[in-house]
């Protein structure tokens, strides 16, 4: 087995369904959201430098300009205040990251107003973006501590496209940011990273959208695309970083974590996720344990579903990544699960993490569900619940979970936050509650939990010339079967008997889009494979 194989097994719960909760009779979970004839988003629940539990949140009028403002809750998290906060800078903040929970720092993106500094071309749009830092002063306002010099970085005008995501690591606040340089403006963006040095107040801009490296697993090399996450490695100075890693002809993709020096320009070494993907995903290093939430995805019975992917290593050993997806699924077999940044590995091992659960039929007016689910140290499910009795009015909402911290009146509660959308009011709500992840006293609508082990890896999909590799990372190394189903679901081959972590199969295929089943014993995948 290579030393970076993939191993996507489960210790304890493997194939099992865990629980399906049926006592609809108890506590619904209480939510709770900021009451506003304006829009309040964005913004980050901490307990911050002060030891109080604050969140800043851009409030955003129909008919003035965008401001700025601090809520403060009470311990009990019953009530809050709401205090404006004056900052004396132009443009419109996009986006918001938030270290108050380390410093009073906080910086904020903008997009220039002035229409020189909008560009189009080939039917993209994009803006120059600015940056720059503020720490919390006195009197209610923010302060302007220093201007990041972005070297010309744009950002496209869509909403979907402006993702900021970053760390205050040390001395410097790293941040991966989608965007194009002005000679680059005609195409989609690709990822950049920002690097500030508080101490020397000096700005780099990297592109991080191609960085070379050597995919051991599969033994090909490549490029890989940091877009979503960095943290610094149990070994001061390097970092690790969420990339998707592309073959030379990016006929194949895979997900992986990636170790990097300071000067990100080579991979050093990769650590294979199961299908981790999606647009956010957070990563987290306690001593030399690396854990890592994003969305999974997997495909059955022709239809692709999207889950919650768990996956953790060992930095310092040749460490195998054991992959979780777990699936949330409604009363309407419905579900959609796409893993946000609201998550926290708590001191006792716990680790909760909160989602969507989207399960919409827009006819019915079904809606989004907040979902909630929390793992113990053995990465056993102990409980979840889907949240959607949060308060937007019709239609559907948005809504987009952002924080989970520690309850300071109860060593099993944990505090969720975020902000909810209404599409047709333009509207948002920030909102709140409690969830005790280790009891079942939990609310509204109890999902059926399934925990799916992904056992196999095919190499390369698609596959030019039909003929693929099979990796089977079962570390029983039973005999398996894998049968290959054209669209209209027919048999066009079959291979039985077939045993160990590597095996060739010449599959002679036309082109087309295939369904690999793969049996063993009574743990059953179906893959998607493509035939150019």
């Amino acid at each position: 087995m290579s030393n970076f194989a993939l191993k996507t097994c489960l210790k304890v719960t493997a194939l099992l369904a865990l629980l399906l909760y049926s006592d609809t009779s108890s506590a619904q979970l209480k939510v709770n959201y900021v009451s506003s004839n304006s829009n309040t988003g964005d913004g980050v629940l901490n307990k911050d430098y002060n030891n109080q539990f604050t969140q800043i949140a851009f409030i955003h009028s129909n008919s003035g300009p965008v401001t700025i403002s601090k809520y403060l809750w009470d311990s009990s998290f019953t009530q809050y205040t709401s205090t404006p906060l004056s900052i004396n800078y132009s443009g419109v903040p996009l986006r918001m990251l938030d270290f108050r929970n380390q410093d009073s720092l906080v910086t904020l993106f903008f997009a220039s107003q002035d229409s020189t500094d909008v560009l189009s071309q080939n039917g993209f749009t994009y803006a120059r973006l600015i940056a720059a830092n503020f720490y919390e002063g006195p009197q209610n306002s923010l302060i302007k501590q220093a201007d990041l010099d972005l070297d010309s970085l744009y950002i496209r005008q869509l909403s979907a496209e402006i993702r900021v995501q970053g760390n205050l690591l040390g001395d410097d606040i790293m941040t991966l940011v989608s965007g194009a340089t002005p000679s680059a403006i005609g195409s989609f963006p690709k990822s950049f990273l920002i690097k500030h040095n508080l101490s020397s107040e000096s700005t780099t801009v990297l592109n991080v959208d191609e960085v070379p490296g050597y995919q051991e697993q599969f033994s090909y090399s490549g490029t890989g695309q940091l877009n979503r996450h960095i943290v610094e490695s149990p070994v001061p100075g390097y970092y690790l970083a969420d990339l998707d890693f592309y073959n030379n002809d990016r006929t194949m993709s895979t997900a992986n974590i990636g170790l990097f020096d300071a000067n990100f320009d080579t991979i050093l070494k990769m650590w294979p996720r199961n299908n981790g993907a999606g647009f956010f995903s957070r990563i987290m290093v306690r001593d030399s344990t690396v854990l890592v939430y994003s969305s999974g995805g997997r495909f059955q019975n022709n239809t692709f579903y999207e889950d919650f992917c768990v996956s953790t290593f060992n930095f310092f050993e040749d460490s195998l990544v054991t992959s979780y997806l777990i699936e949330l699924i409604d009363s309407n077999s419905r579900h959609w699960d796409i893993a946000y940044p609201g998550c926290v590995w708590l001191d006792n091992g716990y680790m909760v993490f909160t989602g969507i659960s989207d399960s919409n039929d827009i006819v019915q007016g079904q809606k989004n569900k907040l979902s909630i689910f929390s793992m113990n140290p053995n990465f056993q499910v102990v409980k979840a619940a889907f949240v959607d009795n949060i308060p937007s009015g019709p239609p559907l909402p948005v809504i987009w979970p952002t924080s989970v911290i520690s309850y300071p009146k109860s060593l099993d509660t944990v505090i969720f936050a975020g902000s909810a959308i209404n599409p047709d009011q333009n509207r948002v709500n920030l909102f709140w509650g409690k969830f005790g992840y280790k009891d079942n006293s939990i609310g509204i609508e109890h999902p059926l939990i399934k925990v799916n082990p992904q056992y196999l890896q095919i190499f390369p999909n698609p596959a030019p010339n039909g003929n693929v590799t099979i990796f089977n990372q079962d570390p029983q190394e039973r005999l398996f079967t894998i049968k290959v189903l054209n669209i209209n679901g027919e048999k066009v081959r079959s291979f039985e008997n077939l045993k160990g972590q590597k095996n060739h199969i010449e599959l002679d295929l036309a082109a087309g889009v295939y369904q690999l089943q793969f049996t063993q014993g009574m743990h059953q995948e179906q893959h998607r494979l493509i035939v150019p």
